[in-house]
């Protein structure tokens, strides 16, 4: 099979192509025909080793998992002995953020794994695209106490992260005001949130709003940039460490005195996000967005124009056709 491989930590676009062996199913395990995947920050994270805490979850000195991918989309091809949850021919998605070596023609899962079926409707493109950004939307939210009436800023709207933070928010009556740059305008704004704002034309900190929530979905801002914008109890939540790593010591720094505080949003329970969020496709609810996407053989270029940071939404990586 082909797959995308690297054995050794490396730069986003030295990220090359692989024939691979295709391997047996075990007990408890099925095995699925890839049909696409994504390139996201978390896999150039994995792929890199940086930010340096990466590498306790990926392998010290090099990569416990030479194949990267931490999503997939596509058919259970074959079942192993013991496996009652999934059939030959369902059509499922995944994602386990610390890899799952998905970006291959054809993956190994165990009993474990993280895996959903995808709603009947919903193409394999629009499943896969909402899981790994939905996951860590789903993760910011279930740390605060969300309720009608009240306001957040999304910052970085129209990445992956972002877009799903502002259709999740949305049907709890909270208003949003969504941030991004010129080039995501028109897609965030196909997402009606309450305000658009253009960062390259808008100084936040002029802004006459407070708000409850501010959710830094790309980690660009900090805290101290933009505490001025929360009412007094507010929130603020990055998808990052932040300079120095301190968005993880300032949610005990502020909790001390009550006032504005940071919370950082330590992703869990991935089943649950997956179940949650092909609810939400079913529903009609959730409407991932799709920037591009590219061929297996393009790896590399897709791992470098992802770590541009330049994306919308998720970028796509084609590993077989439609099935």
């Amino acid at each position: 099979m082909l797959a995308a491989y690297r054995e050794r930590y490396c730069e986003p676009g030295q990220v090359g192509v692989a024939e691979r062996p295709v391997k047996e199913p075990g007990p408890g395990e099925i095995r699925c025909r890839v049909v696409v995947t994504t390139v996201n920050r978390s896999d150039v994270a994995l792929v890199t080793g940086r930010p340096a805490v990466m590498r306790l979850m990926a392998g010290l000195n090099r990569p416990r998992r030479p194949i990267p991918g931490t999503d997939f989309a596509g058919v259970v091809e074959k079942v192993g002995p013991q496996v009652t949850r999934f059939r030959v021919g369902d059509r499922v998605v995944g994602f386990e953020d610390n890899g799952c070596s998905s970006q291959a023609e054809f993956l190994i899962l165990g009993p474990s794994a993280p895996v959903a079926h995808i709603p009947l409707g919903i193409s394999y493109e629009s499943a896969v695209a909402g899981m790994e950004g939905g996951h860590y939307a789903i993760n910011f939210l279930n740390k605060v106490h969300l309720q009608a009436g009240q306001s957040a800023l999304v910052y970085g709207a129209s990445g992956a992260i972002g877009s799903a933070l502002v259709q999740l928010l949305k049907p709890v009556g909270v208003r949003v005001t969504a941030v991004c740059g010129p080039d995501g305008l028109e897609a965030v704004g196909s997402l009606k949130p309450d305000d658009l704002l253009n960062h390259q034309e808008t100084n936040l900190t002029d802004l006459p709003y407070r708000y409850d929530y501010i959710f830094d979905a790309v980690g660009k801002r900090t805290f101290g940039e933009l505490k001025s914008l929360l009412k007094p109890g507010g929130i603020y939540i990055s998808s990052e460490l932040g300079p120095g790593g301190q968005n993880l010591f300032l949610p005990l720094i502020t909790r001390i005195g009550g006032g504005r505080r940071v919370v950082f949003p330590f992703p869990s329970d991935i089943p649950h996000s997956l179940n949650l969020l092909c609810q939400e496709l079913a529903a009609g609810r959730y409407h991932p967005l799709i920037d591009r996407e590219y061929p297996i053989s393009q790896v590399g270029s897709a791992y470098d124009y992802v770590a541009s940071g330049r994306k919308l939404g998720s970028v796509l990586l084609r590993m077989s056709g439609e099935l």
